[in-house]
């Protein structure tokens, strides 16, 4: 193979690899005893050692109480089994999940509101200054929000196909609430 072609080959393979071959899966368990080994306790440590596209946040079975939960990164968030997989909000204006970034999944498990006296709270906020795209909520279990301005999911900017697939509301204030455009909303049961 002539050298022109030899390194034109290396400088294209150069600039794909970033787009394909460092996507990760980062496992969090809170206590150490259902996913031995994991790296992380916390799903925000996972987020902040995350790729900006393409990685995995595999949530083992526990309770994680770790306040708001910013994802400004395109990840996908799965608990491994939903009923036993707890993102709990604690405090007064905290969120679950924030979400700031395009192309997130939140998937398999429980968010609720835990504790009395909790007001202006959200399972999973969407919240940037200009829009978001391609965000799915799947087999999710949003309950007890209850207090004050409580809501299930909270849209506060422009969300572009937002997928709610299999997804329970329970013993909400109010389930939802879209104060800014949602195009492409789908809400989907299972079946």
């Amino acid at each position: 193979m002539n050298a022109f072609i030899r390194v034109t080959l290396v400088l294209g393979l150069t600039f794909l690899l970033p787009a394909f071959a460092f996507a990760a899966t980062r496992v969090v368990d809170d206590d150490g005893a259902q996913c031995a080994g994991a790296p992380f306790t916390t799903i925000t440590a996972a987020l902040a050692a995350a790729n900006a596209t393409g990685d995995t946040i595999q949530v083992c079975d526990g309770t994680y109480a770790e306040g708001t939960i910013f994802v400004t990164k395109e990840v996908v968030i799965d608990g491994v089994n939903r009923d036993a997989t707890f993102v709990n909000v604690v405090a007064s204006g905290a969120y679950g999940f924030h979400v700031q970034a395009d192309n997130v999944t939140i998937s398999d498990l429980v968010i609720q509101q835990v504790g009395a006296g909790i007001t202006s709270s959200a399972g999973i906020r969407y919240d940037l200054p200009t829009s978001l795209d391609n965000d799915v909520v799947s087999n999710v279990i949003i309950r007890d929000f209850l207090g004050g301005s409580a809501r299930g999911i909270n849209i506060e900017t422009t969300v572009n196909d937002l997928t709610i697939t299999n997804t329970t509301f329970s013993n909400n204030l109010y389930n939802w609430q879209q104060s800014q455009l949602a195009q492409g909303l789908t809400l989907k049961s299972a079946g």
